[in-house]
């Protein structure tokens, strides 16, 4: 029987790594991460600023690459393309957790307000205590 040889994959072009990932050759995706994991994840820590977030964009990013490996037309790099996608990604993250805190600050404001509201309207009485009591709550509230 003829041996084959294994090809060297740090010779192939990366538009050959290219479609061996997309023949599903595990040892060229092992060498395009290992090329790229550190830059990718520099790139996306360097958005979001969360260590956790950051692993979850450049995961997301390879899967999102891996999955369009096809497209890859070698006008870029491979490396560039795969930057690209992942700071897509984490611009992404980046937006929605922006607007998740925006949406959840106007919920805890109007919360807030509504609670105060009810506070306030519950003491009818004008005493002297209830009146301080009421401006030391509110000063509270607006801190």
């Amino acid at each position: 029987m003829m041996k084959r040889e294994k090809p060297n994959h740090t010779t192939l072009s990366d538009l050959e790594l290219a479609s061996r990932i997309a023949a599903t050759d595990v040892a060229a995706v092992r060498l395009v991460t290992g090329r790229n994991n550190q830059r990718l994840y520099r790139t996306a820590w360097s958005i979001l600023k969360d260590r956790s977030e950051a692993e979850e964009a450049v995961q997301d990013g390879y899967m999102k690459a891996f999955n369009a490996i096809k497209t890859f037309a070698g006008s870029s790099s491979l490396s560039t393309w795969l930057t690209r996608i992942v700071v897509n990604e984490a611009l992404d993250r980046r937006r929605r957790a922006q607007k998740r805190s925006r949406m959840l600050d106007q919920e805890s404001v109007l919360v807030l307000e509504e609670y105060r509201e009810k506070l306030m309207a519950g003491s009818h009485s004008h005493s002297p205590e209830k009146l301080l009591m009421r401006r030391q709550i509110a000063k509270l509230l607006e801190a």
